[in-house]
């Protein structure tokens, strides 16, 4: 977290890395400094913690011994120390979705779970989820109800409030068998249960606004002037294999409907008939609300000499799996995605499409992302489908 926050203090689009060392003085050796001083060299072998302060606005330094009790040495309390002490502080800037990226075990942080648990449980067990769940049920007692065109949406509403209402009793027995752990915390299973309510809480949000549950998902490589075809071709398998990788680690279903076009690399780069292509679909818990930030350019860019890059454009497009069933017969679904993008190429001509995320590998990692606001260095974590989570 310190390295992050000198990071995002040491940069700037104007500047560049040149306030780092300004940064490095300022927030690190000043704060180093003031430490030693005051604990006047302790003796023994000791280290000087440091990290970012909760409030995000400086570092925190400390000394911390390697000899002492690991609650000392500011090592993840026990178990069962979160069990007896309700009152365990969460540091403000600390998120579900920095737990699930990185869990490292501590009491503040299954103390925040255990809440976001208490607010989704209480969103589930309200008046108005009770509601609209009878409501749902009712109509399937309506005269005419499984022959009418609407059923699909019902049914597959009362499915969705079912499934949620599984996950949240999952996310429970995650929750109980950290309880249960009476010698550490395992930050797997807290990461675990963090990217549980994550899902659900995005699920229970694109509930709210109304969103289609499951998406198909387009990725298109732009072959334009200037351009060089086999690095476009080439960044769209890597964004293509980065969904896959995303869907894998969110435990959604996933299946490549289409990949056709581009640069075949296993056949020494020859360039097959048109650009690369490659459809999916996806389903899961909130896969079409996390997903539609995806929508619009990804852009990798490569630097061309001194002055400035060279750019491959990637066009990514996401829409709602229509709640019909696709169908029987081979190529059913894909073919049920085809329509759905054809029906959304009004919508999505009259919108300028937007850069969700510029890439860049040299001279330094970079990303950049417009849509959910974050820049950083860690492009491998990106691209291995962590994008929804830094």
């Amino acid at each position: 977290s310190a390295i992050e926050f000198l990071l995002e203090r040491g940069f700037t689009a104007d500047l560049g890395a040149r306030p780092l060392k300004r940064a490095v003085e300022r927030y690190l050796l000043a704060p180093l400094a003031v430490t030693i001083v005051n604990h006047q060299f302790p003796e023994g072998d000791q280290f000087l913690f440091v990290r970012a302060a909760p409030d995000g606005l400086s570092l925190d330094v400390r000394f911390v011994d390697p000899d002492a009790p690991e609650e000392e040495a500011g090592a993840a309390a026990p178990a069962s120390a979160i069990e007896e002490d309700e009152g365990v502080a969460v540091s403000e800037g600390l998120r579900v979705e920095t737990i699930a990226l990185d869990p490292r075990g501590a009491a503040e942080e299954v103390q925040l779970l255990r809440e976001r648990l208490d607010e989704l449980a209480a969103k589930v067990g309200g008046e108005e989820w009770r509601r609209r769940k009878a409501e749902a049920l009712e109509q399937t007692q309506a005269p005419g109800f499984w022959s009418s065109p609407g059923r699909f949406g019902v049914l597959g509403l009362a499915e969705y409030m079912d499934r949620i209402e599984a996950g949240l009793d999952t996310a429970g027995s995650l929750l109980a068998r950290l309880r249960g752990d009476r010698k550490r915390l395992p930050p797997d299973l807290v990461g675990r249960l963090a990217e549980q309510l994550y899902l659900l809480d995005s699920a229970l949000r694109g509930f709210a606004e109304g969103d289609a549950r499951d998406a198909f998902l387009l990725v298109r490589a732009l072959r334009e002037p200037g351009s060089d075809p086999e690095l476009c071709d080439r960044f769209a398998r890597r964004l293509a294999s980065m969904y896959r990788r995303w869907a894998e680690r969110r435990r959604m279903r996933f299946e490549m409907l289409d990949e056709s076009g581009g640069v075949d690399e296993s056949d020494n780069g020859a360039a097959a008939a048109g650009e690369y292509r490659a459809l999916m679909a996806v389903s899961g818990y909130a896969a079409f609300t996390i997903l539609r930030p995806e929508s619009g350019f990804h852009v990798f860019e490569t630097p061309q000499d001194e002055k400035g890059f060279s750019r491959a454009r990637v066009l990514v497009r996401v829409v709602g799996q229509p709640e019909e069933p696709a169908g029987h017969g081979e190529g059913a679904l894909r073919r049920q995605a085809e329509r759905a993008l054809a029906e959304d190429d009004a919508c999505a001509q009259q919108q300028q499409h937007a850069v969700v995320r510029r890439y860049r590998e040299e001279p330094s990692p970079l990303v950049r992302d417009s849509a959910r606001g974050w820049r950083t260095g860690k492009i491998e974590r990106v691209l291995e489908g962590d994008f929804d989570l830094i």
